[in-house]
């Protein structure tokens, strides 16, 4: 397919070239849901692991495992294994928001790495069918709200901002993604996106944090929005790591291409509250 030439220019402005964006062969991985511990020695025989999850491992037909009776019971996810690193990136202790947790990816593993009651919020009617679908099918402890994030309040310790963005890192699905991008459109998303993530910083209890993370390449809705939110709200960017992981690391956060893992693109990035 044909990139918009304003998408190019922009990836070409951050030294990036798009054909090796969208080159790289992606893969989606299984992860069970530890706390249900099932026997699954017959399902990952010949499977490697996920390096950064033990109880993660890739797959490549992703068809036939989601036809298993194991993966109808819930006692696995399938995903994107990027999407594991966000939810290791927070501190899953205290009171826990996802405030844009549609479809339910990371609020499962929330919930089952935490083991405490979640709070979980999106605003999308046709995505949340799917979310508490997730919810239940994993055996979640969770209070579900149908609200825009900027109308949430209360006090949180840990809070995951998974915005809503332009999508250009799902390098399986560019087709969808450019049939709906535009510049006006990243910039719009990018307005939003710092208010989501202004309004998080404004909930968060003395000591917490917000994670915030995106699947897009565009640095006007990651870094960009990381450092004018830093600074408005006065929270403090805090260095990622991850093991095992490829990832390339800035002041405002960390990004990983599809070339580094065989992923989807990702940015994460940390923020807390003095």
């Amino acid at each position: 397919m044909e990139f918009p030439p304003a998408f190019v220019q922009r990836m070409r402005d951050q030294g990036l070239d798009p054909d090796s964006l969208y080159s790289s062969r992606t893969r989606k991985s299984i992860r069970f849901v530890s706390r249900q511990n099932p026997e699954v020695a017959h399902l990952v025989h010949g499977l490697e692991k996920v390096k950064w999850w033990p109880s993660a491992y890739w797959i490549d037909d992703v068809r036939t495992f989601s036809k298993k009776k194991e993966f109808k019971r819930g006692l696995y996810y399938i995903q994107d294994p990027v999407s594991i690193l966000p939810v290791l990136a927070m501190d899953l202790k205290g009171k826990i928001l996802d405030m844009c947790a549609a479809p339910g990816t990371k609020s499962v593993m929330i919930s089952e790495l935490s083991g405490e009651r979640i709070f979980v919020n999106d605003s999308c009617a046709s995505r949340i069918r799917i979310l508490e679908m997730n919810l239940r099918k994993y055996g979640c402890n969770y209070q579900l709200s149908r609200k825009s994030g900027l109308e949430l309040a209360g006090r949180y310790d840990s809070i995951l901002v998974d915005a809503p963005c332009s999508g250009e890192g799902m390098v399986n699905k560019k087709d969808k993604v450019f049939s709906l991008w535009s510049e006006s459109r990243v910039k719009r998303l990018a307005v939003r996106q710092a208010e989501l993530l202004k309004h998080a910083c404004s909930m968060l209890n003395s000591g917490g944090s917000v994670v915030y993370s995106t699947c897009t390449f565009e640095s006007e809705e990651n870094e960009s929005v990381v450092e004018c939110v830093a600074k408005e709200t006065g929270t403090a960017v805090e260095k990622l790591s991850f093991k095992n992981v490829r990832y390339e690391s800035s002041d405002f956060g960390v990004r990983i291409y599809p070339w580094h893992n065989n992923t989807g693109g990702f940015f994460i990035a940390k923020l807390r509250k003095e």
